[in-house]
């Protein structure tokens, strides 16, 4: 057994080490957030570092200076998790600079054991280590306990703060790209969070069942505690890979979709909205600019030399859409005209909507029935027996 949770810990450090040199040569990566997803990946390694740590064989020197910090690592995990995703979804915020707020349990858990080293003592017992029975000792919550129950605590907040954030960002999302990805919407971080939730509280979860043996239950849980970190660090060191900032940056900012209700009290007229609109519509139909599968609304307000807040304003007063919707109606439109015209009698179905701008097959056969009441191949089986 110990062989095997040895094996997982030594692929999670080489994940951990590449991960770091990965995101680091990486240069395509958005630089807000690059300091804090390496020191994020350190952090889980050091929680791995707690489980490989044997503390009986080590000096009283690296007991209270390295052990103790990799004890407390757990709380770091919560902080710098959610200073990555602050990183992505509101650079430069001056919210960092009250950061160090964040750090308060681990500096105090930190300076107790460091005073009290011999609260380390029953986990440098290299004899078998028993789970807690319960916080009663002696009609005193251990401190091994307390610590362990706060820093699950202080993880499933910060996971809880930063799930919360990215479903927010995700609902805006459609009001500033023509496409969904992983990348935009943040749904990567947001399902790896998740599943590290889950992970790690099915372990807690484990410690408490009592009929399952000590001896096995500890063995297990021990496999299942670091499990967690070493997919987070395998995961995200591949995914976030090229993460750029989403151009929304919604985190403690106003957006377009939260400022729809206000944009009665803007200075822009009913008038000024249809002309802007007008010219808006005539240049996407002369230029064709949907059939570009990555266009944003910024984009879009270079063209027409307007700021993305007041296209954004136009384009949900005069066409009741956000700007997913609006640029993918074009895209619909673009396949119905190369149905009729038969640009493409060769293509498939699919190679006919990557063709007029679509990039994602869901998205295109979602939009299509719901527009179209049909599937695009019911469709196209109707329209060929009309034309019969």
């Amino acid at each position: 057994m110990f062989l095997t949770i040895d094996l997982f810990l030594a692929m999670g450090f080489a994940w951990m080490i590449s991960g770091m040199v990965l995101l680091f040569l990486n240069r395509k990566n958005n630089q807000d957030a690059l300091l804090p997803g390496i020191i994020l990946i350190l952090m889980f390694g050091l929680t791995l570092a707690d489980n490989f740590l044997k503390p009986h064989m080590l000096t009283p020197f690296l007991i209270r200076f390295v052990y103790i910090f990799s004890r407390n690592s757990y709380f770091l995990i919560g902080p710098f998790l959610w200073l990555y995703s602050r990183s992505l979804l509101a650079p430069g915020g001056t919210e960092k600079r009250f950061f160090t707020l964040h750090l308060v349990p681990f500096i105090l858990w930190s300076l107790f054991l460091f005073i009290n080293p011999q609260d380390l003592m029953p986990i440098m017992n290299p004899g078998p280590v028993k789970p807690p029975s319960g916080p009663v000792s002696a009609g005193i919550i251990p401190t091994d306990f307390l610590r362990d129950l706060t820093s699950i605590i202080s993880r499933v907040i910060y996971s809880v703060i930063v799930l919360i954030s990215i479903i927010r960002h995700g609902k805006s999302v459609p009001d500033f790209y023509s496409r969904l990805t992983i990348r935009n919407t943040l749904s990567w971080l947001f399902y790896l969070v998740l599943l590290y939730v889950f992970l790690f509280l099915t372990n807690t979860i484990l410690l408490l069942i009592p009929f399952i043996p000590s001896d096995i239950r500890m063995s297990i849980s021990t496999i299942v505690r670091i499990l967690p970190s070493i997919l987070f660090i395998f995961f995200f060191s591949l995914l976030a890979q090229n993460q750029s900032i989403p151009e929304d940056r919604l985190m403690n900012k106003k957006t377009d979709s939260q400022d729809r209700g206000k944009y009665t009290k803007s200075g822009m007229t009913t008038d000024e909205s249809g002309k802007i609109y007008g010219a808006l519509n005539e240049h996407i139909k002369k230029t064709k600019l949907y059939l570009n599968p990555d266009l944003t609304l910024d984009d879009l307000a270079v063209e027409l030399n307007e700021s993305r807040h007041r296209l954004s304003e136009v384009i949900n007063r005069e066409s009741a859409e956000n700007f997913y919707s609006y640029i993918n109606s074009f895209r619909l439109q673009e396949f119905l005209d190369s149905i009729d015209e038969d640009r493409f009698p060769h293509y498939t179905i699919l190679a006919i909507a990557l063709e007029c701008g679509f990039k994602s097959t869901s998205a295109f056969y979602s939009l299509f029935k719901k527009s179209m009441g049909r599937t695009p191949k019911e469709y196209m089986r109707q329209r060929d027996l009309t034309a019969v």
